[in-house]
C-alpha cells in the first residue's frame, strides 16, 4: 500500500475518531444533569434566584425544560410547567435559527413583586448610546401553542392561549390567541370577559434585518389583518364588541391603514383610515359613540355620546404630533348627576380645535368651544411657552343667560354638581406683547347658583359679580362679591400683572360675613347670635420673577367684630413654592376671646363651641424641618364643646397648653406643656404628653380626676365610673417597646356596691424581629385585695405563630370584683343576633400554636374558697386541649379535662367538643351559700361531674348546639327544709311544730273525755292529724339523709333539665323532677325554677302520711308510703316550697271532712233525714278549736 495512502487513511480514522468523541461528549453534556449544572451556574452568574427543576437536549434537536421558578434581579418572577419542541440544527448553523415546533404549558409572569429601578447616585458614567441600529436576524418557528398568566403590577390577572401554524421572519406570520382578564361586579353577577385575536401578516423582506426601528419595521410589513373580538360569558352578557384593522403595502408607497371599532350592536363606532410611512403615523376618524351600545362596559363609561370627525398625525421617535377635532359631544340625561336635576336634561357642546406640540410649548391654532349659550372662542394663534405666559393672543368668553346646570359633567369632575343658576356675560381678553386688554361688553354675573356635592346642598341661590377690566398692564377682577338673601357673604379683588419673560404677580384682597356663609346650608345649627358682626379679612400677594419659581410674598388674615381683631396671621418672611425653605419664623398667628362658632363655620361636619380665649402660635422652619409651636402665653380654650359629624366628643371643657410641633426627617414631636383640661373646676387632666413620630420617643405623665373624666362623651367606656383619682406614665421608644404605670385610688362605680380602694397596673410591651414579649402586673384593694401577673410570648416560625402565655395570681378577692363587675340590677341584654350559618374552612386559631397556664394561689366568692388551682391549655394546628386542671374548690378536688378538634371529615363539624370537669368531696354547704336562698337549706359533703361535648360548623353556633350534662352524690349530709335553725322560716316552722304537738295532744285527750262517741273520734283523729304534722314538720326542719343524686342536662334552648332528684334515709326518701328555664335578659340566678317534689315514708313518715291523708295505699316493693306532693318555685336566689301549704290543708281538708287524696268535699250521710227542729246541743269548748 503506497505510503501516502496509508497516511490518507490514518489521517481519515483519526478525524472520524475525534469527530466521534466530540459528538459523544456533546450528547453526554445534553443529559439532564450536565447541562443543568451549566443552566444552574449561567442564572447564578446573572443573580437570579431559584432554579429549573429539569433541562435537556439532544442532537436531534429535540429539548425539554421542566419546573422553570425564578426571581429575576428586579424582583419580577417566572414560573414554567414545561416546554418541549425541535430545533433544526443544521438550519439553525447556516443562519436562519429554526424551531421546526414548540409547546409552552404553565407561563406564569408575575409582575406584582418587581422592584422599580432605582436612579443612579451622582457621578456615575452615563452609559453611551449605541451607535449602531439594532437588527434581528433571520428565524422561523413552526406550529406553536402556549398558555399562562401574567399578573400585573396591580395584582390583576390576565391569561392567555395561543397557537399558530408558525412565523417566518422572511414570509409569512399566523397568530391565534385568547385572552381572559378579571371582570367585576354589575348587580349581584360578576362579569367574565374575554378576547379572540386573530393575526395574519405578509412580509415583503425579512423583517427586523434592516433594523428595529418603526420606519423600518413599517417597510417589512406588505399586508396584515387583525381582528379581535371582545364579549362576556356571563349572564350579562349582550353581543360582542371588535376591532377590525388592515393594513397592505403597495410598492413605492406608504403603508395604508384601515379599520373600524364596532359596538355591541355590530355598529361601527369608529372608523379610520391613515397611513404609516417614514415613522409617522397619520389618522383620521369618524366617530358615532353612543355609551349605552358597549353592553357590559356601558355602565363604566361616561353617559356621553360623541360623533365628529378627529384627525392626528405622530411621529414617537421624533417626539412630534398633531390634533385636530370637530366634534359635538352630548349628555343626555343629566339628572344622573343629582335627583334635583329633572330628568332627560341634556347639555351639548361643540368643540373645534388644532394643536401641535412645540420645541418649548404648546401651539394652540384653533379653539371653539360652545354649546348652550356659552362660547370660549381663540380669535388667535397661541403659543403657550413652558412656564411663561403667553406673548400674543386674544380670547372671548360669552354666556348669554346660560343655564349653569349644563356645566355639571365639567363640574363632575370635582365631585360638585349645579343645580340651578343662569350665567350673563362677554369679555374679550388680548395679549398684545404680553400687555394684557380685556374689553367687558357686559359683566359676568351669575344667579341663583345652586351647588351640591354628594347629593348634599354646599351652596344655595347665590350670586355672584365677576367684573374683568385691565388697567396699566393689569388684569383686575374688582371688585367681586358673594352674596344670598342673608347679605354679602364674601367681596373683594384680584388684580393679575403680567410681567417680562414669564414674569407675573397676583395680589388679592377679600372678606368673608360668618353670620352670612353660616345662612347657607350645612351650618343651620350654629348660634346666629354669636356669629353676628363677624368678618374674615385676608390679604395675599404671589409673584414670580422671570425664570424663577414663584414665591408666597404676603399674607395676613384677621377675623374680627365692632373692629376687635379676634384671630390674626401674618406672614413674616416670603415664602418660595419651591427650592430651599426659609429658616426661621414663617407666619405668626393670635388669637384673643375668638367665638370657636367663627372656626366652625369653615369646616363643614365640625361644630364648635366656646372660645379661644388666648393663643400665640408661630410657624416656620429651622435644620430639621417645619415647626408649629406656642410664643408666650398657652393656649388657652374656655367652655369648649366638639361635635363631629353629628357626635359629640368633647364637653364644656377648659384646656390651657403650651405646643410645640416639629417636623424632621427622621423624627418628629408633638408635645404639650404643662397642660390642664378641666370641667366646671374639676380637672380631667394635667401634665405634659410628648408623642414622637419617627424615631423620637413618646412620652406621658398625666394625672387627674377619672369620675370628671368618664362624663365626657370622648370617655363613654368609663361612664359607670363615679368618682375617683388616676396617675398614669408611660414611654415608647423608636423601637416599638412600651413601658406603662397606671395608679387608681377611691374608685366607686354607677349602679354597682363595689368600691376599689386603690389599684396598681404595671406592664411593658417589647416587640423583637422574632415575635414580642408583654408582660403585666396588677394590684386591687377593695375590702381585700386582688394580685397577679401576666406574661405573653409570642414567637413567629414563617406563617405560623407561637404563643406562651403564664398568668399567675396569688390571691383572688372574688367578692370585691363580682361587686365592682354586676350591677345592682340586671342590664337588659342586646337584641338577638342572626346566627352565623357559614362553615369554617380553618380553625380560629389558624397558623397559631403554643401554650397557656393559668395559676390560682386562692380565691374566694360568696363563700366558695379555691386553692392551689392550675389550668393548662395546649394548642395544635387541628386542636385545643385542656390539659391540666387541679386545685382545690370548697375544700373538694378538682379535676378533669377537654379537647376541642377541628377535621373538615367531621359529620356535623368541622368543630367537635368533649369535656369533663369533676370535684370530688366538696363542701355542698358553702357551694349552697353562693345561692342566699339556698344558704341555709342544705349540709354535707358531695361528689360532682359534669360533660360538654358537642359537634359545629363554626363556634358561633357550638354553644347552642353543645349537649351538656351534669351529676351530684352525696353519701351523708343535711336537708333544713324550712333554712337554718336561726331562720325566721325555721322558727317558725319549729314553733309551729311545737304547738302542733301540744295541741294535738290536747285534742286526742278532748276525743277520749267527748260523751258523743261520733264526735269524739273525730276530734280525735284531727288531733292525731295536727299531731302528726308537727312531728313531719319537725323532721323535715333537719332532715339527716345518707344518699342524695342529682342529674341534670342542658336542652339546646339553654333550658337545664333536672332528670333525676333523689334524697332519702332508711325512713324518708325525697325524689324530684323540673326544670330551670332559660332566660337571656336574666342571670342564671334569676331564671325561673319549677320542680316537682314527691315524698314517701316507712315507719313513723308512714303513719304520718296517713295520718294526713297522703297515703293512696298502692302497695310498692319498698313498703313506703306516699306522702305530700312539694312544688319549688322561684329562682335560686328566691327559692320558695309549699310544704307548709300542703300540710296545713291536709290538715284543714281533715277538720272539713275532705279527702286530700281527690280533693272532694266528703258527702254527708244521706239516709237519716235532717231533722231541722232538734234542740241544739251544748257546744264543745273544742269546737272553735277545729272549725265546727
Amino acid at each position: 500500500m503506497p505510503r501516502a495512502l496509508r497516511i490518507s487513511l490514518w489521517t481519515l480514522g483519526a478525524v472520524v475518531v475525534l469527530l466521534g468523541g466530540a459528538v459523544l461528549w456533546i450528547d453526554s453534556e445534553l443529559k439532564p444533569d450536565p447541562l443543568g449544572r451549566r443552566v444552574a451556574a449561567a442564572l447564578a452568574d446573572a443573580k437570579i434566584k431559584g432554579g429549573i427543576g429539569k433541562v435537556s437536549a439532544a442532537l436531534d434537536g429535540t429539548f425539554e425544560v421542566l419546573g422553570v421558578d425564578l426571581i429575576l434581579t428586579d424582583g419580577t418572577k417566572v414560573k414554567l410547567a414545561s416546554a418541549t419542541g425541535k430545533a433544526d440544527i443544521w438550519a439553525s448553523a447556516f443562519g436562519t435559527y429554526t424551531i421546526e415546533k414548540v409547546t409552552i404549558r404553565g407561563f406564569d409572569l408575575d409582575l406584582s413583586t418587581r422592584v422599580p429601578a432605582t436612579a443612579e447616585p451622582a457621578g456615575t458614567p452615563l452609559v453611551p448610546a449605541p451607535t449602531t441600529t439594532p437588527k434581528l436576524p433571520g428565524f422561523k418557528v413552526g406550529p406553536y401553542s402556549a398558555n399562562g398568566r401574567v399578573t400585573l403590577v396591580d395584582g390583576q390577572e390576565v391569561r392567555f392561549s395561543a397557537a399558530g401554524e408558525g412565523i417566518d421572519s422572511a414570509g409569512a406570520v399566523a397568530l391565534r390567541a385568547g385572552v381572559v382578564w378579571p371582570g367585576f361586579k354589575i348587580g349581584t353577577t360578576i362579569t367574565r370577559p374575554r378576547a379572540e385575536i386573530i393575526f395574519k401578516g405578509q412580509l415583503q423582506r425579512p423583517l427586523g434585518q434592516a433594523g428595529l426601528d418603526i420606519k423600518n419595521l413599517t417597510d417589512d410589513v406588505k399586508s396584515f389583518e387583525l381582528n379581535v373580538i371582545a364579549k362576556d360569558d356571563s349572564p350579562l352578557a349582550a353581543g360582542a364588541m371588535g376591532l377590525e384593522l388592515r393594513g397592505q403595502h403597495e410598492p413605492q408607497k406608504p403603508l395604508a391603514l384601515s379599520g373600524q371599532v364596532l359596538d355591541a350592536t355590530r355598529r361601527p363606532a369608529l372608523k379610520f383610515t391613515g397611513t404609516a410611512d417614514q415613522g409617522t403615523l397619520s389618522l383620521e376618524a369618524i366617530l358615532d359613540l353612543d355609551p349605552t351600545r358597549f353592553g357590559i362596559l356601558s355602565s363604566s363609561l361616561p353617559d356621553c355620546q360623541v360623533a365628529g370627525l378627529i384627525k392626528a398625525q405622530t411621529a414617537p421617535l421624533a417626539g412630534t404630533w398633531a390634533v385636530q377635532t370637530d366634534v359635538k359631544a352630548t349628555w343626555t340625561d343629566l339628572s344622573k348627576f343629582s335627583k334635583t336635576i329633572p330628568r332627560n336634561t341634556t347639555s351639548s357642546w361643540t368643540v373645534k380645535a388644532q394643536a401641535r406640540n412645540a420645541a418649548e410649548g404648546l401651539d394652540v391654532e384653533q379653539l371653539d368651544v360652545s354649546g348652550n349659550g356659552i362660547s370660549l372662542i381663540l380669535a388667535k394663534a397661541l403659543h403657550l411657552a413652558n412656564g411663561k405666559l403667553p406673548e400674543d393672543a386674544a380670547l372671548t368668553l360669552t354666556a348669554r343667560d346660560a343655564n349653569l346646570v349644563s356645566l355639571t359633567p365639567f363640574l363632575a369632575m370635582a365631585e360638585l354638581t349645579a343645580t340651578a343658576g343662569r350665567w350673563t356675560g362677554e369679555a374679550e381678553l388680548a395679549l398684545v406683547k404680553g400687555e394684557p386688554t380685556i374689553t367687558t361688553i357686559k359683566t359676568h354675573a351669575i344667579a341663583g347658583l345652586t351647588l351640591e356635592r354628594a347629593g348634599k346642598v354646599l351652596l344655595k341661590e347665590v350670586d355672584a359679580q365677576l367684573p374683568l377690566r385691565s388697567e396699566g398692564g393689569a388684569i383686575f377682577i374688582a371688585p367681586f362679591s358673594l352674596s344670598s338673601a342673608a347679605g354679602q357673604i364674601a367681596s373683594g379683588d384680584a388684580i393679575v400683572r403680567p410681567g417680562k419673560d414669564g414674569a407675573w404677580s397676583v395680589t388679592a384682597n377679600a372678606q368673608v360675613g360668618i353670620a352670612e356663609l353660616a345662612e347657607q346650608p350645612g351650618w343651620e345649627d350654629l348660634p346666629k347670635d354669636k356669629l353676628a358682626g363677624i368678618r374674615v379679612f385676608a390679604k395675599t400677594a404671589v409673584s414670580a420673577e422671570a425664570g424663577k419659581a414663584p414665591a408666597l410674598n404676603n399674607l395676613e388674615a384677621r377675623i374680627t367684630r365692632g373692629g376687635e381683631n379676634l384671630l390674626s396671621l401674618k406672614l413674616r418672611q416670603p415664602f418660595p413654592f419651591s427650592g430651599e425653605k426659609p429658616a426661621g419664623v414663617l407666619v405668626e398667628a393670635s388669637a384673643v376671646k375668638l367665638p370657636l362658632e367663627s372656626l366652625a363655620a369653615l369646616v363643614p361636619g365640625l361644630k364648635l363651641s366656646g372660645n379661644l380665649d388666648r393663643a400665640d402660635l408661630v410657624v416656620g422652619f429651622k435644620s430639621g424641618g417645619l415647626f408649629i409651636r406656642t410664643e408666650g402665653a398657652p393656649v388657652a380654650f374656655v367652655d369648649t364643646s366638639v361635635s363631629w359629624r353629628n357626635k359629640l366628643w368633647v364637653s364644656r371643657c377648659d384646656l390651657t397648653a403650651g405646643l410645640d410641633l416639629s417636623f424632621g426627617d427622621k423624627a418628629s414631636v408633638l408635645a404639650f406643656t404643662q397642660a390642664k383640661l378641666a370641667n366646671k373646676g374639676r380637672i380631667l387632666a394635667t401634665g405634659d404628653l410628648s408623642w414622637g413620630m419617627g424615631e423620637a420617643p413618646t412620652t406621658m405623665r398625666l394625672q387627674g380626676n377619672l369620675g370628671a373624666m368618664a362624663e365626657q362623651p370622648f370617655a363613654d367606656v368609663l361612664n359607670v365610673i363615679t368618682t375617683g383619682s388616676y396617675a398614669a406614665a408611660a414611654t415608647m421608644a423608636p423601637s416599638g417597646e412600651i413601658k406603662a404605670t397606671l395608679n387608681l385610688k377611691e374608685l366607686a362605680f354607677k349602679d354597682r356596691e363595689g368600691k376599689v380602694k386603690a389599684a396598681t397596673l404595671s406592664g411593658t410591651y417589647t416587640p423583637n424581629a422574632q415575635g414580642l414579649e408583654i408582660s403585666g402586673r396588677i394590684r386591687i384593694e377593695g375590702d381585700g385585695v386582688s394580685e397577679g401577673q401576666l406574661l405573653i410570648k409570642q414567637t413567629k416560625h414563617g406563617e405560623r405563630t407561637e404563643w406562651k402565655v403564664l398568668a399567675e395570681f396569688p390571691n383572688v378577692a372574688g367578692d370585691d370584683l363580682l361587686a365592682v363587675l354586676s350591677k345592682a340590677e340586671a342590664e337588659p341584654t342586646d337584641k338577638p343576633v342572626k346566627p352565623n350559618t357559614t362553615k369554617d374552612t380553618s380553625p380560629l386559631w389558624h397558623n397559631q400554636f403554643g401554650q397557656a397556664q393559668v395559676r390560682i394561689g386562692k380565691a374566694y366568692a360568696k363563700g366558695i374558697v379555691a386553692q392551689n388551682v392550675s389550668l393548662q391549655v395546649d394548642v395544635v394546628e387541628e386542636q385545643v386541649t385542656l390539659s391540666k386542671i387541679q386545685g382545690k374548690i370548697a375544700e373538694g378536688t378538682l379535676g378533669g379535662g377537654g379537647k376541642l378538634t377541628f377535621q373538615t371529615t367531621t359529620t356535623g363539624g368541622p368543630y367537635a367538643l368533649t369535656s369533663k370537669l369533676t370535684l370530688a368531696q366538696f363542701d355542698f354547704g358553702s357551694v349552697a351559700a353562693a345561692f342566699p336562698s339556698l344558704r341555709e337549706f342544705v349540709d354535707g359533703k358531695a361528689d360532682a361531674w359534669a360533660t360538654a361535648e358537642g359537634v359545629s360548623g363554626n363556634l358561633d353556633a357550638l354553644v347552642a348546639k353543645m349537649n351538656m350534662y351534669a351529676g351530684l352524690t352525696s353519701k351523708g349530709g343535711r336537708i333544713q327544709a324550712f333554712g337554718g335553725k336561726d331562720s325566721a322560716m325555721s322558727l317558725t316552722a319549729e314553733k309551729a311544730g311545737d304547738v302542733a304537738e301540744v295541741v294535738g295532744g290536747l285534742a286526742l285527750l278532748a276525743g277520749v273525755l267527748t260523751k258523743n262517741q261520733q264526735q269524739g273520734e273525730k276530734v280525735a283523729k284531727i288531733g292525731a292529724a295536727i299531731l302528726a304534722m308537727g312531728k313531719l314538720q319537725k323532721s323535715l326542719a333537719n332532715f339527716q339523709y345518707d344518699n342524695a343524686e342529682f342529674l341534670a342536662q342542658r336542652m339546646p334552648d339553654g333550658t337545664i333539665k333536672i332528670t333525676k332528684a333523689q334524697v332519702s334515709n332508711p325512713d324518708l326518701m325525697l325524689s324530684a323532677l323540673g326544670e330551670i328555664g332559660a332566660r337571656s335578659q336574666l342571670t342564671f340566678s334569676d331564671w325561673p325554677l319549677s320542680l316537682q317534689t314527691d315524698i314517701r315514708g316507712k315507719g313513723d313518715y308512714a303513719q304520718y302520711f296517713a295520718l294526713l291523708g297522703f297515703a293512696d295505699g298502692i302497695p310498692v316493693p319498698d313498703g313506703s308510703t306516699k306522702g305530700p306532693g312539694v312544688k319549688f318555685s322561684g329562682s335560686l336566689n328566691n327559692l320558695q316550697n309549699d310544704l307548709v301549704e300542703r300540710l296545713q290543708s291536709a290538715v284543714d281538708n281533715i277538720r272539713s271532712g275532705a279527702s286530700y287524696q281527690d280533693q272532694n268535699t266528703v258527702q254527708p250521710d244521706r239516709t237519716t233525714p235532717p231533722n231541722n227542729n232538734a234542740t241544739p246541743k251544748p257546744r264543745n269548748p273544742f269546737d272553735s278549736l277545729f272549725g265546727k
